[in-house]
């Protein structure tokens, strides 16, 4: 894994943009602020970016989770889908098990939100995982048998919500490492006000 900067969408509009956030810092660029990164125009607006970059020279692009914040605004709410062919996200994506869902396939020109029936299938992280997976199974089945003279190459951008909180574990997997012990080392459980807003903000564990 690698991190441009230490907060979220900051380092995750770098990695759209390919430049580091001096060069995408919102105020700079006139643009809204995502973490003060200008994340809507690397999405939509800026050329060079990376799924502007790729579909523009005949990649299929695939979106799956989260790609910045308010992405879900920009598609649950705006069908905002230039530059995008696969789009497959969840509309509550702070919400494990959130049952609203985003989606747009290759060929169609907008998504279609999708309500899903409560289940422990539901569960945001196996649902991506599951979309993409077939995403790349129907491009290797369009390149090898159906239309190898046509098939296009793709790209896709997997971004699974975790590890932010709340840590919400799959139910197959809740009680996985109930037998191990936790490594305690010194930073482990700590308070740190003069940090940054995503650490300063952190409360003490209990017990539970």
């Amino acid at each position: 894994a690698f991190a441009s900067s230490p907060v979220c969408c900051a380092s995750r509009t770098e990695t759209l943009a390919g430049r580091t956030f001096h060069n995408i810092e919102a105020t700079k660029l006139g643009e809204t602020s995502c973490q003060h990164a200008a994340a809507h125009y690397t999405l939509y607006d800026n050329s060079n970016s990376l799924f502007q970059k790729f579909n523009s020279n005949g990649y299929l692009t695939g979106a799956f989770g989260k790609v910045v914040n308010n992405v879900n605004d920009y598609w649950c709410d705006g069908n905002e889908v230039s530059g995008f062919d696969r789009i497959h996200i969840s509309c509550q994506y702070d919400d494990f098990y959130g049952l609203e869902y985003y989606n747009k396939d290759v060929n169609d020109n907008i998504g279609t939100k999708v309500t899903h029936t409560l289940s422990a299938d539901v569960y945001q992280t196996t649902m991506m995982s599951e979309a993409a997976v077939q995403f790349v199974d129907d491009r290797m089945e369009e390149q090898y048998n159906s239309a190898p003279d046509t098939a296009k190459p793709f790209i896709i951008w997997l971004g699974p919500y975790a590890p932010h909180t709340s840590a919400t574990p799959a139910e197959h997997y809740a009680e996985e490492f109930d037998t191990l012990t936790l490594l305690q080392t010194p930073n482990y459980n700590q308070v740190c006000p003069d940090h940054h807003a995503p650490v300063s903000n952190n409360q003490l564990l209990g017990s539970e």
